[in-house]
Order: C-alpha cells, then sequence, then structure tokens
C-alpha cells in the first residue's frame, strides 16, 4: 500500500509534463497561424496598429519594406481615370445624337419650306400679290411632294431616337471645357430645333391628311374650308419657330466626336 501512494506523484507529475507540452504546441501552433494570417493578409487589416501597418505592402508595392503611399491614395486617381472616361465616352455618344439631330432637321427643311409656301400662296393671293393660277399651282407641287417629305422627316425622327447622352453631359459638365462645353451649347440648341420642326412638319401632315379626307369625300368643302383656315392662320408660329431655331443651331458650337 505504502508503495502504491509513492508511485501516484510520479504519474502525475509525468501526466503533467504531458499536457505542458501540449499547450506549448497549440501556442506554437496559433502563432504559426496568425503569422500566416498577418503575411496573406499584407497588413491592411483594419485594426492593425499604424506601425504595423507603416510596415505592410501597399497594392502596388514590390515589396513590405517599399516606399508606398498607401492603399487610400489609389481608389481616388482610379476614380478620377473613370470619370474622366466617362465625359469621353458621353461627348463621343452626344456627337452621335446630335448628328442625328442633324439628319431631322435636313429631312424637316424641304417639308417646312414647301409648308411655309403653301400657306404663304394663300396670304399673297389674298393680299393681291399673286394670281388664283399661280396660288393653284403652287399649291399643286407642294400637296404633291408632302407625302415624301412626312416621310423622310419621319425615318429621320426613327433613327434620333432621344438626346439622353446629351442630357446626362450637360447635367456632369457643368463648367466643363472643351469639348464637353461645345456640345452641351449645341445640344440645347439642337433639342429646341427638333422640337420645332415636329411641330412645323404636324401641321403640315395635318393638312395634307385633311385634303386627302376631303378628296375621298370623308369631309364637305365647307369642313374642309373651315379647317383649312384655321391651319392656315396657326402656321406662321410654328414656321418661324422652326426658322429661328434652324438659324441659331447653325450658328452653335459644333460638337466633334473626334475631340471627345
Amino acid at each position: 500500500m505504502p508503495g502504491k501512494r509513492v508511485a501516484r506523484p510520479a504519474k502525475q507529475g509525468g501526466r503533467g509534463r504531458v499536457w505542458l507540452a501540449v499547450a506549448l504546441a497549440v501556442v506554437v501552433v496559433a502563432g504559426g497561424v496568425l503569422l500566416v494570417r498577418s503575411i496573406s493578409s499584407g497588413g491592411d487589416d483594419p485594426s492593425a496598429s499604424s506601425a504595423d501597418s507603416s510596415t505592410s505592402a501597399g497594392p502596388d508595392s514590390g515589396s513590405p519594406g517599399s516606399d508606398s503611399t498607401g492603399p487610400s491614395s489609389q481608389p481616388t486617381d482610379d476614380g478620377a481615370a473613370r470619370d474622366a472616361g466617362s465625359d469621353g465616352e458621353l461627348v463621343r455618344t452626344c456627337a452621335a445624337e446630335l448628328s442625328t439631330a442633324d439628319g431631322v432637321v435636313a429631312a424637316a427643311d424641304p417639308g417646312v419650306r414647301d409648308w411655309n409656301d403653301h400657306v404663304q400662296a394663300r396670304t399673297d393671293m389674298l393680299e393681291g400679290r399673286m394670281s388664283v393660277e399661280r396660288m393653284d399651282a403652287i399649291w399643286a407641287r407642294t400637296r404633291a411632294a408632302g407625302p415624301g417629305e412626312q416621310e423622310t422627316f419621319h425615318a429621320a425622327m426613327n433613327k434620333h431616337g432621344d438626346m439622353s447622352d446629351c442630357t446626362e453631359l450637360k447635367a456632369k459638365a457643368k463648367g466643363a471645357g472643351e469639348p464637353a462645353a461645345d456640345c452641351v451649347a449645341r445640344a440645347t440648341t439642337a433639342e429646341r430645333t427638333v422640337a420645332a420642326a415636329e411641330k412645323a412638319m404636324g401641321d403640315w401632315e395635318s393638312h395634307l391628311k385633311n385634303m386627302a379626307a376631303y378628296a375621298d369625300g370623308e369631309m364637305d368643302a365647307a369642313m374642309a374650308q373651315d379647317m383649312w383656315v384655321a391651319a392656315w392662320r396657326n402656321a406662321p408660329t410654328h414656321i418661324k419657330a422652326y426658322d429661328d431655331a434652324r438659324a441659331d443651331l447653325a450658328k452653335a458650337p459644333s460638337c466633334e466626336e473626334t475631340r471627345g
């Protein structure tokens, strides 16, 4: 019995040394894991101290000890580059929209001119500056050209679509230099010109439809005459608005895609 009591402390001491060795091994392994995590993170852990972060590798540095401005400067430069690239792309796409707007104006010009001649012929006849025969000849010429002019105009409008990129450029390029400022200035005038063209050509289209309806017997002479007189009175307002906008567009700065 005494021998057994002496042997127990010896076993406990050996077991204690085993547990101590295991504990030290765990500490070493845990320390190794933390070291690996620190190396793999590049020292960018937001919780790291300023001393640790000063020796860590930045995103573009070649080694942990290289001189770097730190990770905060790179996103700013990248953001500026992205903004510049975005503005340049908007200049190019706005220039494309303005090109199709110019196509709308080119398509509207013959129609608005003929509509003006059609309206002005009645004015000149009533005021004694033109014979009835001359007025009828102008009406016949313009009426024959009208449907083709409408078809060309609508095709140009469909190709034009909208000016959403120019609108976005306006919002982003306040106070900007060339070429963005030139594109913004031209876009403002072009939008007004396209809108004026739609109104003037819309008046011409309505009158063409009314004349066709009268020819087909869909309205009597009195109704046709009343509608024509109303159109004749209202037409000059939209024609003049188009002419004024067209003149302003001719003086507006150009927006060239190659300058973007």
